[in-house]
């Protein structure tokens, strides 16, 4: 399938996985801002820097205090998580995808390919930051969304 750049609406980070899921309000959720808020107080932190660097043909790697945060959690709440996938965020979608697409022009569907290029090139250079304060119960995760963080990886 046809991988096109800049088509995730909805940029995050899986903090915690396990198939049975989480308590939408419950204790757990709780915990998890709790193992946040500590990692932030501890490291005298107001916001989180990150990097990314391409991982598959849909992902990037998160590097930084973003990941070193992911870890503190995990590791914190080891009996709450079942992956063991490294710090990421999905940042392409396949052309079938059933989520909402960004409409392409001419030129943008001809430059594909090069952005993907320019994505590689660019890895490691742009730097992001997130307040670190969207965490959701997203199906059977633990999610931080980074939408305050406007990833663009083919600009």
């Amino acid at each position: 399938a046809h991988i096109t750049p800049c088509e995730v609406r909805d940029p995050h980070m899986t903090i915690l996985f396990r198939k049975a899921g989480y308590r939408p309000e419950g204790a757990e959720i709780k915990a998890v801002i709790h193992a946040r808020n500590e990692y932030m107080k501890n490291n005298n932190l107001t916001s989180l820097t990150f990097k990314l660097s391409k991982w598959g043909k849909c992902s990037d790697l998160i590097h930084g205090k973003l990941a070193d945060m992911c870890h503190h959690i995990r590791e914190k709440l080891q009996s709450m998580h079942e992956d063991a996938r490294k710090p990421h965020v999905a940042v392409r979608r396949k052309k079938f995808s059933t989520r909402p697409r960004i409409p392409k022009n001419e030129v943008e569907t001809k430059s594909a390919q090069h952005d993907s290029e320019k994505a590689k090139s660019a890895s490691l250079s742009q730097q992001y930051h997130t307040d670190g304060s969207d965490i959701r119960i997203m199906g059977n995760a633990v999610v931080l969304y980074l939408l305050d963080a406007h990833i663009t990886p083919c600009e």
